[in-house]
């Protein structure tokens, strides 16, 4: 990660410094404003390259788009499939979340799906078995002192594919 993003500081500087060179010197300023943002944006494209679920027999890990949570078992209510709404306004993304006792659900980026807001309601019955499986290997990592067989290593980018 620290080399997409030096890369790209390094592509915002060296293109600033090429144009200052041809013509004024407002490109330098121009690109070394801009570097935050590239920075945040690249931040973000490989975190979500990363999203992933993964369920031990002492925590659950999920790794989204913006930062990784990790819940122990002790705190976790069951996953069950939503639409779960983000910021002001906006219509939602259907996926699987995370229900805790004592705080608010967790989104499973890696688990979601994409999709016009009037097969909601399908695409969220669709991901009810992904939902159930995960209960399931949830119970056995309670019931477990071992990593529980089929559990989720690594939920993957893009939804069920990645569930193992």
């Amino acid at each position: 990660m620290a080399i997409v993003c030096a890369a790209c500081f390094a592509t915002l500087f060296v293109t600033g410094i090429a144009l200052t060179a041809a013509g004024s010197p407002a490109w330098l300023l121009a690109s070394i404003a801009v570097a935050p943002v590239v920075y945040l944006l690249c931040r973000i494209a490989i975190n979500v390259w990363r999203a992933r679920l993964t369920i031990t027999t002492a925590e659950v890990v999920v790794a989204g788009a913006t930062r990784t949570h990790r819940v122990p078992l002790e705190q976790i209510d069951r996953f069950e499939p939503r639409v779960v709404h983000s910021g002001v306004g906006g219509n939602g993304t259907p996926m699987i979340v995370l229900r805790r006792h004592t705080a608010d659900p967790i989104g499973v980026y890696a688990l979601s799906r994409q999709g016009f807001v009037w097969n909601f309601k399908k695409i969220v019955r669709s991901l009810e078995p992904q939902a159930s499986e995960l209960n399931e290997i949830l119970a056995r990592a309670r019931s477990s002192g071992t990593s529980p067989s089929g559990a989720v290593p690594n939920a993957g980018a893009r939804g069920a594919q990645g569930i193992r």
